[in-house]
């Protein structure tokens, strides 16, 4: 049986992945690759197929309308995970993008909604809530943590999706999700590609790509970046080349 813990902490694979068994697709959320978009989207498709409106927080996944995980026993995961009896799909970014956003939003953002992700770095930098914590003390931070123990914000995407195990249908770029996202759920819920409506959520946005020249100022920082995230980057380079 598979080693489904080996990438994820073992409550954050539980309460992970969305499963339909209505429809029969699995989609991998990755923290700050649009997935409070694509959750929101889903979640109200989901609740339209049974003729209700979903006007819940994405991120209670207890109170998900997808099974979870844990709800399941292992030997229907390992036929989700590795046959093709479930359609397998999730969206990457740009290592870089995502590197950036995760620091703007959750280490050089100091408002108290941001606190919990960034008192690791504090504690582990000898700092304090007024200290500034540089894109390279950030990323040397992480460079000596094991993905196991990282914040899903910040782990390596290939990790948090599992793509050494999990045999996806699709891996789409979020470069292109307005329009591989559409395309898929039509296929999906069997409606046409207009009537799919995506629900843009972006409270959490932080506009990263256009300010990649002001948070990468080090060679030392692309550096960091990619020796942490190689994976991804193999990833990345995999997905765009076929698109």
């Amino acid at each position: 049986m598979i080693n489904y813990t080996s990438s994820l902490e073992k409550i954050e694979f539980l309460l992970s992945f969305c499963i339909s068994l209505r429809k029969k697709f699995l989609y991998a959320p990755i923290p700050k690759v649009a997935h409070t978009t694509i959750k929101k989207t889903l979640f109200t498709l989901e609740m339209s197929e049974a003729g209700l409106t979903y006007e819940g927080n994405v991120h209670d996944c207890l109170a998900s309308p997808f099974i979870l995980p844990y709800q399941l026993p292992d030997s229907m995961l390992h036929e989700i995970f590795l046959k093709h009896t479930y359609f397998k799909f999730t969206f990457i970014r740009n290592p870089i993008d995502r590197i950036a956003s995760g620091y703007l939003d959750k280490i050089s953002n100091t408002t108290n909604e941001r606190k919990i992700e960034r008192a690791y770095f504090e504690k582990m930098l000898g700092a304090d809530e007024n200290t500034e914590i540089t894109l390279v003390d950030f990323l040397s931070v992480l460079r000596k943590t094991p993905p196991d123990a990282m914040d899903l914000h910040f782990k390596p995407q290939s990790d948090v999706i599992l793509s050494n195990t999990i045999d996806y249908d699709f891996i789409g770029s979020m470069d292109s999700l307005d329009t591989e996202l559409p395309m898929i759920l039509s296929k999906i819920y069997n409606k046409p590609y207009n009537e799919i409506q995506v629900t843009n959520v972006t409270h959490h946005a932080t506009n990263a790509s256009n300010k990649i020249p002001s948070v990468f100022t080090e060679q030392r920082a692309y550096d960091l970046a990619e020796e942490i995230y190689k994976d991804d980057f193999k990833l990345y380079q995999s997905v765009i080349s076929k698109q």
